[in-house]
């Protein structure tokens, strides 16, 4: 800044100093500044696409058609195209149960019981299940025609 010539940003104003109110001039960043500020944004971009793109597993939403405790797979038929999708469970597969509770331990044995009728919303990345919701049962008793 020139001599004299106060800036009301640091303090003073130019009227009160007798400056030229019309000459102000505004301090300069510095290139260095607005470059380190553009690659913080960068980087910060970049962390959110990292940790966003994994996490857009497929839905699918559907009933259970076949149960195989062997091979730790299950057919499920989805909702609305009808198509059949297999999934394969790991030990990493999360169940919750109807009522929206994490099931401590999952049976695929006792589950096989419920071929044809479990409704399920799973979760799944190239086929493997991440987390398995059974849905709860349509409650009976609505208006009776």
């Amino acid at each position: 800044m020139r001599a004299g010539v106060s800036s009301p940003r640091f303090g003073g104003s130019l009227a009160d100093q007798g400056g030229d109110v019309d000459r102000m001039e505004v301090p300069k960043i510095p290139m260095r500044t607005r470059r380190s500020w553009l690659m913080t944004a960068a980087m910060v971009g970049v962390a959110l696409l990292v940790a966003v793109v994994p996490a857009l597993a497929a839905e699918l939403f559907g009933t259970v058609k076949t149960v195989n405790p062997d091979e730790k797979t299950l057919v499920v038929v989805e909702k609305k195209s009808g198509d059949e999708v297999t999934v394969t469970i790991t030990e990493k597969t999360v169940f919750i149960n109807p009522k929206g509770k994490q099931a401590k331990k999952f049976d695929l044995e006792n589950f096989k019981k419920r071929e044809g009728k479990a409704r399920v919303r799973i979760e799944h990345e190239d086929g493997v299940a991440s987390k398995i919701t059974l849905t709860p049962k349509k409650k009976r008793g609505g208006p009776e025609e």
